[in-house]
């Protein structure tokens, strides 16, 4: 059925009406206007906040890192031979962590 905002609902689980393009709605629906079978588009997501790359630590030397999608506990230091800076050991948050840090709900 169609609400008065033009939103599609169904019976859902249990009988409990449901948004058509709820998250585990169906993926067909026939149109209550044309009467045609239709696709149901997914509802927008709201914009995602900027990615973070990195996180500060507890020292200048210390960070936490995004690297390859994986967020890393990361401590750096100078090469000897080059002088530049560069990370000396790097260690995968846990679960844990990453709900500590708001990087993860």
């Amino acid at each position: 059925r169609e609400a008065a905002d033009g939103s599609l609902w169904h019976a859902g689980r249990w009988g409990r009406p449901e948004r058509l393009d709820a998250r585990w709605g169906p993926d067909l629906y026939v149109c209550p206007r044309s009467g045609l079978l239709r696709r149901v588009r997914p509802r927008r997501q709201p914009s995602m906040p900027q990615t973070v790359e990195h996180l500060p630590g507890s020292g200048p030397d210390h960070d936490h890192r995004l690297i390859a999608g994986q967020w890393y506990e990361a401590w750096w230091g100078s090469d000897p031979a080059t002088g530049a800076r560069t990370i000396l050991r790097k260690r995968q948050l846990s679960r844990r962590e990453l709900r500590d840090l708001g990087l993860r709900p």
